[in-house]
Parts: C-alpha cells; structure tokens; sequence
C-alpha cells in the first residue's frame, strides 16, 4: 500500500487536539505517515511548536495567518511578521491567502496579512501553503506581484 502525506489538517482546532494521539494513530492505520500541520491564527503557533516537538516524524508544520484571521495581522509590517513567526524555525508559510466567502476579516485586512506573509516567505526562502475562495481576481493580482521571487507554493 501507497504511503500518504495529507497536507491540510488543522489538529490545533479544540475537538481535535484532546485526541491528537488517536487522530495520528488512525492516520498510520491507513498509512498516511505525516500530516501537514496547518496554521489559522497566531495563537496556533506555540500549539504547533508543541505538537511538533512531541511527534517530530509525524507532522509537517506550517506557520501563517488565514485569511479568517488576517485583522490578527492589521498595522504589522513583513519585519513584525517575522520576529513572530521566526521563533518556530518555520519551513512553510501558510495558510495564507484571501477568502471573500464569509468576510470574517475584511477584505483590505485580508490583503494587508497576505501580502506581509509573502514577503516574510520571500524573505526567508520559504515555500507557501495558500488558500483562496471568492476572491480569485484580488488573489491573482497579489500573486502577479509576488510569483517571481516565491520559491514553491501550493494551493
């Protein structure tokens, strides 16, 4: 049997996380052997470093700000950015992007966080992990500026 990577779970969510030993110990019952960790919010980050150091094997860790929660970002600059992601030794960014579904932040806090998250990826040569929904011109338009110097992504 194939051995599998998913790359989007979201274990810091509060229904999952009492049972992160389960949810990785069924994953391996079907061999999917390392899971993306995904980021939504800052307060994530101190929840992934620590999962992350328990189940070094397991997860892949990526560090950003979703667009639901990209007012978190509103007045930082890429530098900021980077003082806070920088002290996870972050290999992906993300999720980042826009999502004009719910408009849980607005779209200009949305631009504002995804913007500074590219260049704080460019910046440390890292790939990024993106999301979008509803909001494909704005997205291409932001990528258009950035896609040159962006080392991978995913979508």
């Amino acid at each position: 049997m194939p051995e599998f990577f998913d790359i989007a779970c979201n274990l810091t969510h509060e229904s999952i996380l009492p049972n992160i030993d389960d949810v990785i110990s069924e994953a391996k019952l079907v061999n999917v052997n390392k899971l993306g960790l995904i980021s939504a919010e800052l307060e994530d980050f101190s929840k992934i470093a620590s999962l992350v150091k328990r189940y070094p094997n397991d997860l892949a860790p990526t560090y950003g700000v979703h667009p639901h929660h990209a007012s978190q970002l509103c007045g930082l600059t890429k530098n900021e950015f980077l003082q806070l992601v920088c002290k996870y030794n972050p290999n992906v960014i993300g999720e980042i992007g826009l999502d004009y579904f719910r408009n849980i932040s607005t779209p200009e806090e949305q631009m504002h966080a995804f913007e500074i998250q590219l260049q704080a990826a460019i910046y440390l040569e890292l790939p990024v992990f993106l999301h979008q929904r509803d909001s494909h011109n704005d997205f291409l338009k932001i990528l258009r500026n950035y896609h040159s110097e962006l080392s991978s992504l995913v979508v």
